[in-house]
């Protein structure tokens, strides 16, 4: 199967989409392709390596209407990016057998075939937040499941027999693209919940150590086990994703047993960028003095 993964940037986050793409390319036990669209000009293509850089004219939007050419007119916005997702999709399956889209803040640190080879069988592939499952615990994360959606925008997977749920879904943001409490939508991600009525090949990733962040602490438990971070005690950390909470959380403890992948990220980013002004309010050796006292990880090299 012809898989690739792909990602939607700015050209200032494309040492993001590097680290992201250099990383699956590390741990992946099967060939794949690494695409990143940018929605800008303004970088040096010969600064990155290891991943197809797609410029946005290569792409024809005037074929999806006047709603997105007047949404990219107004700005490079999120708003707009989120749109390009399922579009980014349906132009790569036109090459691809396979595609999967992974949000630029995510790191992987093992091997994820046992999921990309579940598009041989399954349409579509989602990711569930995996929040508290008890209002009880944490009343906050339960209502996030009705607020922010069941599935987490930042890992899918599609192949050429779901090119409908991606028409769809483009149409559902054609309707309305917004954060609103009121009517559970958190931008293109609340849709989600929709692709297995609409695809009855879809598979939900039940394995807990995939998307693991600051929303899924309590239902995906980090446990040590001689030595080595499982989830729920079986689980390897498959991929983190690392947005500002969940780093947030490592660093002040309350994610403590994932303080060495922290650190893991944070210095292949600074090898690719080392100037880079998103990382500038993380003390990289801060990170790497407290984890060399706990659980040493050996240094990696990427190809």
């Amino acid at each position: 199967m012809n898989i690739a993964f792909c990602t939607c940037v700015t050209s200032d986050y494309l040492g993001f989409a590097q680290a992201t793409f250099q990383s699956l390319n590390h741990t992946l036990k099967e060939e794949a392709s690494y695409i990143s669209l940018v929605v800008d000009d303004n970088y040096d293509s010969s600064k990155y390596e290891g991943f197809e850089i797609l410029d946005l004219d290569k792409i024809d939007l005037k074929k999806y209407g006047e709603e997105l050419l007047k949404v990219k007119e107004e700005s490079l916005s999120s708003r707009f990016r989120w749109m390009l997702k399922p579009i980014l999709l349906q132009h790569l399956l036109k090459k691809f057998d396979a595609v999967f889209w992974v949000d630029p803040d995510l790191y992987f640190f093992n091997d994820i075939s046992s999921i990309t080879q579940k598009l041989e069988s399954f349409d579509v592939v989602l990711s569930p937040h995996w929040r508290s499952f008890n209002p009880y615990v944490n009343q906050n994360a339960f209502f996030n499941y009705f607020y922010h959606g069941l599935f987490n925008g930042g890992f899918i997977g599609v192949n050429k027999n779901a090119l409908a749920v991606l028409e769809s879904w483009l149409s559902m943001m054609y309707w309305k693209l917004e954060n609103s409490r009121e009517l559970g939508l958190l931008d293109d991600q609340g849709y989600l919940g929709l692709f297995p009525l609409m695809s009855e090949k879809s598979h939900i990733i039940k394995d807990r150590g995939y998307n693991l962040a600051a929303w899924n602490k309590q239902e995906c438990k980090r446990t040590l086990v001689d030595g080595k971070v499982l989830i729920n005690g079986e689980h390897t950390v498959k991929f983190i994703h690392f947005v500002p909470d969940t780093i947030k959380n490592i660093l002040n403890g309350k994610d403590k047993l994932l303080r060495p992948h922290l650190r893991k990220y944070l210095e292949h980013m600074l090898e690719i960028e080392p100037g880079m002004s998103q990382l500038r309010s993380y003390d990289v050796n801060l990170i790497k003095r407290k984890t060399r006292k706990t659980l040493p990880l050996k240094a990696t090299t990427y190809p």
